[in-house]
């Protein structure tokens, strides 16, 4: 049960709470755990190792809150803001992320274990080192997520996008067959240990710049465009419909991120509005295939329209090629 007086100054808001925070340093771990703060607004909040379990979180703002090392292990978090939230070292095993936004956070050395993170936003997130085992990670977006050093093992991973994701050579061969998506896309880094991930990758998210891309065998790739490559035998015109609608929902999702309209991509995820995915307006420009189940010249703009139509895509440049 949560200590009153210290659930009574952190009701007071951001400011009262970081000041009496500074003015007693002597209070390492404030108790806050068990309380219901779902909602609330703790931006840039100072709570680095409070105790924080089974607390009700759900729908809070805590964008850039500073979270190190806190105990948060079986907490409520569904749909919180905890964009560049700073949660190294932080317990968070068991705790509920489904649908959360952690883009930008750091969770190097976090306990992620049998942590609820499905759905959830965390592109450019610092999960080096990170304790992920049992962890379920489907249709969560890790676009340019640090997973090196990650423990993954029996983690959930159907349907999350790794693409352009930092993972050792090791972990990408662990993941395979466990239906992430964008895993051929992954930077793969070849010859870093856990010991070297810190210099590599240091607490932001940007890599050292002392250490080169060659010496990494990091992969350049184009932030334009999205390669998919499918290798399922044979691909009919229902397959394609639905790898297509798959592609288009992610599109449009990571295009309302990036649109900074997050309340637009709660409601997207829940109802699937049409007139999101209008909005994000997918272009397919080329379609190309080394083994085809029909003759490549009668595989058309228009004999593929059906299909497009139905999930609001275009296609934009000519026939199917084959390479």
């Amino acid at each position: 049960m949560a200590n009153q007086e210290h659930l009574d100054i952190l009701k007071q808001g951001v400011e009262v709470w970081n000041q009496w925070r500074k003015a007693h340093p002597d209070i390492l771990q404030p108790d806050l755990q068990g309380a219901d703060l779902s909602q609330a607004y703790f931006m840039y909040a100072h709570l680095e190792g409070a105790h924080l379990r089974y607390v009700h979180l759900e729908g809070a703002h805590l964008s850039g809150a500073y979270l190190e090392k806190a105990d948060l292990s079986g907490a409520h978090l569904e749909k919180a803001n905890l964009i560049e939230a700073h949660l190294e070292g932080a317990n968070l095993s068991n705790a509920n992320l489904n649908s959360t936004f952690l883009d930008g956070a750091n969770l190097s050395g976090a306990n992620l274990s049998g942590a609820n993170l499905s759905g959830s936003f965390l592109e450019k997130v610092d999960l080096s080192g990170a304790n992920l085992s049992g962890a379920n990670l489907s249709d969560a977006i890790l676009r340019e997520a640090n997973l090196l050093g990650a423990y993954l093992n029996d983690a959930n991973l159907d349907k999350a996008n790794l693409s352009k994701a930092y993972i050792s050579e090791s972990e990408k061969d662990q993941l395979r067959g466990k239906g992430a998506i964008g895993l051929y896309d992954a930077l793969e880094v070849v010859g870093v240990g856990r010991d070297e991930i810190a210099e590599v990758f240091p607490s932001t998210t940007t890599p050292n710049p002392s250490v080169s891309k060659k010496t990494l065998g990091v992969a350049q790739a184009s932030s334009s465009t999205i390669r998919i490559r499918i290798t399922e035998e044979p691909l009919t015109a229902q397959n394609l419909t639905t790898i297509i609608s798959a592609l288009n929902e992610l599109h449009t999702k990571c295009w309302l991120i990036q649109q900074d309209r997050f309340s637009d991509l709660i409601n997207y995820a829940q109802t699937h509005d049409i007139r999101f995915t209008k909005e994000a307006n997918l272009t397919i420009g080329k379609l190309n295939a080394s083994k085809l189940i029909m003759r490549p010249e009668r595989v058309t703009e228009e004999r593929l329209a059906p299909y497009l139509e139905q999930r609001d895509c275009r296609y934009d440049e000519g026939p199917l090629q084959e390479s």
